[in-house]
């Protein structure tokens, strides 16, 4: 019987993939590929508990990649979301060593308490600067955050009525509302 784990743990940096097989032991073990202190590959061991390890790209220059975001030495977060379309063809979020599994909005609500005042008031500066939309993904960009958190943050202050979800193909992009 599978069992699903809901949390990652980071095993550390190993030098190829056959290291991160002996590192890897349960769902949700975590090994980072690096290669010339360059992070390349993430080995993950799937969370959903089917057994298979799910490789993902972190060199921009071989294509499409995710980015894994550090904290407090082994807090890991991935952006985007893992969907696997072979295998178990789980989708799940990593942020902060937890896995959430899709459809994840009221998950990341849950976990998102604790955001910072400066935060906020960093992405109403950065909304404020604009009459568009702007995506979550390009004011954590700017901000040097993890994407969730800034996703969280601003369904919170749509909540609190000071901006807005852009529609349809807007969905994700936020404005300020007007006055």
């Amino acid at each position: 019987m599978n069992t699903r784990a809901n949390a990652v743990s980071f095993k550390g940096f190993v030098a190829d993939r056959i290291e991160a097989g002996a590192v890897l032991k349960k769902p949700g073990d975590l090994a980072v590929i690096s290669r010339e202190k360059m992070p390349r590959w993430i080995v993950l061991r799937c969370p959903s508990g089917c057994g298979d390890d799910v490789l993902l790209n972190l060199d921009r220059r071989t294509g499409r990649a995710w980015s894994l975001y550090r904290e407090f030495g082994k807090r890991v977060s991935i952006y985007p979301s893992i969907w696997r379309d072979t295998g178990c063809r789980s989708h799940f979020i990593v942020w902060k060593n937890r896995v959430i599994w899709c459809d994840y909005d009221e998950a990341l609500l849950d976990i998102g308490e604790a955001i910072d005042a400066d935060k906020s008031a960093s992405v109403l500066k950065i909304l404020g600067e604009s009459q568009t939309y702007i995506s979550y993904e390009e004011i954590a960009t700017r901000l040097n955050a993890i994407p969730w958190e800034i996703l969280t943050l601003c369904h919170r202050l749509v909540r609190e009525g000071l901006i807005e979800e852009g529609r349809i193909k807007e969905r994700g992009k936020f404005k300020l509302v007007d006055s």
